[in-house]
């Protein structure tokens, strides 16, 4: 099949595209990319920072400056040059300015938070 430099490939007419429908009638789950097999294993996602900025509206500047100021969770450490979010506490203190809560309220939150991730040290 050749292609010209604007037309995508299509498939040919006779071929058949799973319908919804048809999955949950033969019981099947739908599945998000990268989701576990097992529904009561829960695997935490780790955010790096374009898709934090994203989640948040936040530039890097702001989400560092937030870190220095207690209103933000520090990274943690992927390796020697790389760092991203716990998606769980980045949600958390989304919710938390979406509740309307005062920034008193965010550091003990973020206190929590990275506290929680130490294992219950503060």
């Amino acid at each position: 099949m050749t292609l010209n430099r604007n037309e995508s490939p299509r498939p040919s007419p006779d071929v058949a595209f799973p319908h919804p429908a048809e999955d949950k009638a033969a019981g099947l789950q739908p599945q998000s990319v990268g989701a576990p097999c097992d529904p009561d294993l829960h695997i935490p996602r780790i955010l790096r920072l374009p898709e934090v900025r994203i989640s948040t509206g936040y530039s890097r500047s702001t989400i560092y400056l937030r870190i220095s100021q207690g209103l933000w969770p520090r990274p943690v450490s992927l390796g020697p040059r790389s760092v991203g979010w716990p998606a769980s506490e980045i949600a958390a203190v989304n919710l938390a300015r979406i509740a309307g809560q005062s920034d008193a309220e965010i550091r003990e939150l973020v206190g929590h938070l990275e506290a929680r991730r130490r294992g219950g040290r503060r």
